[in-house]
């Protein structure tokens, strides 16, 4: 993750780093099952129609320069 931006949580973490979005669950909510957590992430990175796509423009913003960045205003 770029220097300067906020920690991803919830949804960044789902698709871009799922291990350690289990871990970040984990520790935000207590008492839950970690084998059941593990089991529903599994089963919405293999099933969820939008995981690829999301995936996808993760990869595509890793090339992506933010000194490229504008700002429009009206």
């Amino acid at each position: 993750m770029p220097t300067g931006t906020c920690l991803a949580s919830y949804a960044q973490l789902y698709f871009h780093e799922p291990w350690a979005a289990l871990d970040v669950r984990m520790q935000k909510n207590a008492g839950l099952d970690q084998t059941i957590m593990d089991g529903l992430q599994m089963m919405l990175s293999q099933y969820h129609q939008y995981v690829p796509i999301y995936c996808h423009a993760f990869e595509i913003l890793q090339t992506y320069d933010p000194a490229n960045d504008v700002e429009v205003r009206l």
